[in-house]
């Protein structure tokens, strides 16, 4: 399949589950938005016991009793985008999770899931997270390069990660 390299460096292999696109979302995607809705919801609740302890408005205490409900709703939104990410998934593989298989060579990364191809040159990646079980390559704001941790099977995930780090020297982790 496409541009493959002549020398492959390091492979990762594994099927996404709801768990790995949350850990992905709630960790690098959504993490402002989750700090946003923490702040939200201690300020909403404040200000509903202020309201309450005054005997104000009960209309008012009732505004921010379900601003505080909705900002915990926002805390917990990753839940519900990685369950949609994982519909979209079986979606676009015709009811199936096929296997991810990502191949570094020296030059380009590939990712290989069903009948879908793409490649990326390791200039595309902006920043690196390494979170607990995952690391994760970002190619934009939203869009990253997802490796398991304990999913190589050519390589090693400390080998790898000393070879991204040569690659992407100027990079923030």
């Amino acid at each position: 399949m496409g541009g493959m390299d002549i020398e492959l460096l390091f492979e990762n292999r594994y099927y996404v589950t709801k768990n790995i696109f949350s850990e992905f979302l709630k960790s690098i995607v959504l993490k402002r938005l989750r700090i946003c809705g923490v702040i939200l919801a201690v300020v909403c609740l404040y200000i509903a016991y202020l309201n309450i302890m005054r005997e104000r408005n009960t209309f008012e205490i009732l505004v921010f009793i379900v601003m505080f409900f909705f900002s915990i709703a926002i805390y917990f939104l990753h839940f519900k985008v990685s369950k949609d990410m994982m519909k979209n998934t079986l979606a676009v593989h015709n009811g199936i999770i096929p296997e991810s298989i990502f191949r570094f060579g020296e030059d380009t990364i590939t990712l290989e899931e069903g009948k879908v191809f793409m490649e990326f040159n390791y200039n595309q990646i902006r920043r690196i997270y390494e979170l607990k079980k995952l690391y994760v390559m970002m190619i934009g704001k939203q869009n990253g390069i997802i490796i398991r941790k304990d999913s190589f099977s050519v390589g090693t995930f400390h080998k790898f990660k000393e070879f991204i780090e040569r690659k992407c020297r100027k990079i923030k982790k």
